[in-house]
């Protein structure tokens, strides 16, 4: 079953829910772009959208819920809504079903209702799926709508965007995050805390870090180490903990993103120890302790955050993963090995 969601349902400002019912009343807005990062809802934005303009009776609040038109929605029975995803991640839309299931049907009429609505993942269209679809979106039949999904408006054709309504999701405020994970039963307030000052106002990441023990066991297993590794010698920096980097390669946003938070409070504990500027307050004994064996000065510790963000960015442009991790950990390792020179030093 799908949920049949109505705009007053999802957490968001009133200014987007507002924004949303105005398009489902205008008769020609007939092309949507949802755009927002990985995690901001706008597949879940996209569906509250596509059953509003299903519904046989939306109002200000979206979609009815009750009408024949809901209960086909909801049920993922509904003939007139259509979604064309990759079909793997990281694969594009194939050209032949935009063929197939636009160019081909887009001038049946409805066999429910007034509208069929297409919901297509943007960031899985190719210049040639994108320009196949700008032909019908030159002058799409009065009952067809289209919702397109993006993470960057950027990868869209102009052409293509200035046929579309654009609508931008914005990240959430700290309390709209905690109605998104009340709603889902969060009921572990430790993990809610962490999932909002983690999720960088973006629900669906909230949800994700929230979800079970994965991330919370991921935190420790990083704190312990960020604890171990100043003692490594190069030999076990380009062995085992290369190894340990492997592992979680599958998660390595959320492995970066945790490192630089702890070494962001490594700093901040050097230079102020105030507990409560910390992102991991419950953490602050062992980041103190870890501080006292292995001390970086924040000018050191924001280098090696800096080499944690230029890592992710290489990554990210899909460099060699093996190359640039091994890089990555030289760099760190070179910044311990002048903080423990720089105390030697000073003992003198």
């Amino acid at each position: 079953m799908r949920k049949c969601s109505k705009f007053t349902d999802l957490a968001g400002p009133e200014v987007l829910r507002s924004k949303l019912a105005t398009l489902v009343r205008e008769a020609r807005t007939q092309t949507v772009v949802l755009s927002g990062p990985a995690g901001s809802g706008k597949k879940t934005w996209a569906g509250a959208l596509a059953a509003a303009w299903l519904c046989s009776a939306p109002t200000q609040a979206g979609a009815c819920g009750v009408c024949p038109a809901c209960h086909y929605y909801a049920a993922e029975t509904h003939p007139d809504y259509i979604e064309l995803l990759p079909e793997a991640a990281g694969k594009s839309v194939p050209i032949d079903q935009i063929r197939k299931r636009v160019h081909a049907e887009v001038d049946l009429r409805p066999q429910i209702g007034q509208r069929r609505v297409w919901v297509l993942d943007g960031d899985g269209l190719l210049e040639s799926g994108q320009n196949a679809l700008l032909k019908v979106l030159e002058e799409p039949p009065p009952h067809a709508r289209f919702i397109l999904v993006v993470s960057d408006i950027g990868s869209l054709l102009p052409t293509l965007v200035s046929r579309a309504v654009n609508v931008s999701l914005p990240r959430l405020r700290a309390d709209e995050l905690e109605q998104v994970l009340e709603k889902a039963g969060v009921a572990d307030l430790e993990a809610r805390k962490l999932a909002i000052t983690f999720a960088r106002g973006l629900p669906g990441v909230a949800l994700e870090l929230a979800g079970g023990d994965t991330y919370p066991e991921l935190r420790m297993q990083l704190l312990d180490w960020l604890r171990a590794f100043p003692t490594h010698g190069l030999a076990e920096a380009l062995t085992e903990d290369y190894t340990f980097f492997e592992n979680h390669r599958a998660e390595l946003a959320t492995v970066f993103m945790f490192l630089q938070s702890l070494v962001r409070d490594l700093a901040v504990l050097q230079s102020s120890r105030v507990v409560n500027l910390l992102m991991h307050p419950d953490l602050s004994a062992d980041l103190q302790a870890m501080n006292k064996r292995n001390p970086l000065l924040p000018a050191q510790a924001s280098r090696v955050i800096h080499i944690l963000n230029e890592a992710e960015y290489r990554l990210q442009g899909n460099a060699n993963f093996e190359m640039t991790i091994c890089r990555m950990l030289l760099l760190i390792r070179e910044e311990y090995i002048n903080a423990r020179s720089n105390r030697r030093s000073l003992s003198r």
